[in-house]
């Protein structure tokens, strides 16, 4: 894949990822959200992600009952 192309692709892919996650926690009675401002410095060193990954959001899920 093109370098210049790649981010634009792994966008798409996240947004993918995360109406999946959206659809898989609404038929579970689920809330869930997408957090994009976040430090993703310090997430990437914990997960030990190199320069060529990219940490794109986070989601929390809430499976408690209300």
């Amino acid at each position: 894949m093109p370098t210049g192309q790649r981010e634009s692709y792994a966008a798409v892919a996240a947004g993918a990822i995360a109406k999946n996650v959206y659809l898989f926690a609404a038929s579970n009675g689920w809330a869930t959200v997408i957090r994009a401002w976040i430090d993703r410095a310090a997430i990437a060193d914990a997960l030990g992600l190199v320069t060529v990954n990219r940490y794109c959001y986070h989601r929390q899920l809430d499976t408690q009952e209300q």
